[in-house]
């Protein structure tokens, strides 16, 4: 039995989608769950789809999270400094 990539394809999609929701099921936070899917190279609108939220929510959660990390950064370089 021959499968066509199609096929390949979306079983590959399904396995990394339970996988990932498996690694979020920890977090109790829908923030906690799109940072750290984020940092883990999935696309927002892949985390929106696979949380079934809007990706417009996924883009600013991550985007406050960015802004909040570099600040972050900042305090401590100027600490050290």
């Amino acid at each position: 039995m021959t499968e066509s990539n199609g096929e390949i394809l979306a079983k590959l999609d399904l396995l990394v989608r339970l996988q990932a929701l498996s690694m979020v099921a920890r977090f109790e936070s829908s923030k906690d769950k799109i940072v750290f899917l984020g940092r883990a190279g999935m696309s927002p609108k892949d985390i929106a789809d696979l949380l079934q939220t809007s990706s417009n929510h996924v883009n600013v959660t991550l985007s406050k999270a960015r802004k909040t990390g570099k600040a972050a950064r900042e305090n401590d370089e100027q600490a050290k400094g």
